[in-house]
């Protein structure tokens, strides 16, 4: 009787051991899915802060001399136009 119930114990100690572990691996794996969701975003964000300022330049510098070479290219034709 005592050895039926210290093996019962003994597969019931086991079955929790068993099932601890594997909650332990999945918290980490659910930390390293965060921790790569994390990295993930951060690197978008810096992308995106990188866009952004690379069109507040060409905003801010760029645009300006093309509108004037344009003006420029299309201020002969209009002198012909008014001429005609």
């Amino acid at each position: 009787m005592l050895s039926a119930t210290t093996e019962r114990l003994r597969r019931a100690d086991k079955l929790l051991r068993d099932r601890v572990s594997r909650n332990a691996n999945e918290e980490e794996k659910d930390r390293i899915r965060a921790d790569l969701d994390y990295q993930v975003n951060l690197k978008n964000e810096l992308a995106l802060t990188e866009v952004l300022r690379r069109l507040d330049v060409l905003e801010s510098e760029r645009l300006p001399i093309l509108f004037k070479e344009q003006n420029a290219a299309l201020m002969p034709s209009r002198r012909e136009e008014a001429t005609s």
